[in-house]
């Protein structure tokens, strides 16, 4: 697990120049995020981002080191569970969730104990330590 102080939020920048880590600032009209060790003040530093790729550092990472945020697609390959889940949040957990095992078993309740999963969601801690995630995209962008 990684340090919580890190950063808490990526975002990718309106200049097109790259990702951004640090504060989250909300004004009226945009969205800032002002890079770790930097002082916080509108001034120096603040990076304006899309608010559709922002995303909360959720304190874990992939079997690759890589961090992984809200958003964030993650792919799992382990035994019999496999596909592209989701990070989301609900209620303070971080979930891997699958659009796709929730449509298949939503038109079919009495399939979930035929599903190797048992749920859309899965505990992305469960994740984490047992079934190998890797990141494969960013929210609102690639990797």
């Amino acid at each position: 697990m990684n340090n919580l102080n890190k950063y808490r939020f990526r975002g990718s920048r309106r200049d097109g120049k790259g990702w951004v880590y640090g504060d989250l600032v909300k004004c009226p009209t945009n969205i800032y995020i002002i890079p770790m060790g930097l002082e916080i003040n509108m001034d120096t530093g603040a990076r304006e981002v899309d608010p559709e790729t922002v995303g909360i550092f959720t304190t874990f990472a992939d079997v690759k080191k890589v961090d992984i945020f809200e958003g964030d697609i993650v792919e799992i390959f382990f035994k019999n569970i496999s596909g592209k889940f989701e990070v989301i949040q609900e209620n303070g957990s971080w979930y891997l969730f699958s659009e796709n095992i929730q449509k298949n078993n939503a038109k079919n309740p009495n399939n979930w104990d035929k599903c190797p999963i048992q749920k859309p969601y899965i505990l992305l801690s469960e994740a984490v330590e047992r079934y190998q995630p890797v990141v494969i995209s960013t929210k609102g962008g690639s990797k």
